[in-house]
């Protein structure tokens, strides 16, 4: 029977909450917060960037990523075009527990023979007022980063 109490209070409240502590009388703490210049200029809970996934950084595990807490991130060129991007930050903010909840982009840059319209990206990360950009790929990166300083210099 300890062991029922002691699964369920793991899968339901958390790390000994509910279950053989509350049993035998005793208080574990469930949320231990650890504090970093990372989580300090978020203003997230946990030192934890979901890494942009091509085909898998959507909205809903976006959304779920940063409502847990860490910062959930959009990969950008899963999108079309730019304004499907933009339309996919607003999903993700409709799906967070409260509008102040970060969120951030994904962008990779390669050679391409068909490169996406960059500054329009950018322009949309501008816009939509987006904190944190992740960007890899080659040296044309480095244009892009004075490009989202240049328009938000709070940008990480």
């Amino acid at each position: 029977r300890l062991l029922f109490w002691v699964g369920w209070g793991l899968a339901t409240r958390g790390p000994l909450r509910w279950g053989a502590g509350a049993l035998l009388g005793c208080s574990f703490p469930t949320h231990m917060p650890l504090t970093t210049k990372l989580t300090q200029r978020l203003g997230i809970q946990h030192p934890i960037i979901q890494g942009g996934m091509h085909y898998v950084g959507y909205a809903p595990l976006a959304a779920a990523v940063s409502n847990a807490g860490a910062i959930g991130v959009i990969t950008a060129l899963t999108q079309p075009n730019a304004e499907a991007l933009r339309s996919e930050i607003q999903k993700t903010r409709s799906l967070l527990r409260s509008p102040d909840t970060p969120i951030g982009v994904n962008l990779t840059v390669l050679p391409q023979l068909n490169s996406p319209d960059y500054p329009a990206i950018v322009q949309v990360l501008l816009d939509e007022k987006v904190p944190m950009v992740e960007t890899a790929g080659s040296p044309k990166c480095a244009e892009l980063w004075e490009l989202l300083k240049a328009g938000n210099p709070d940008v990480c």
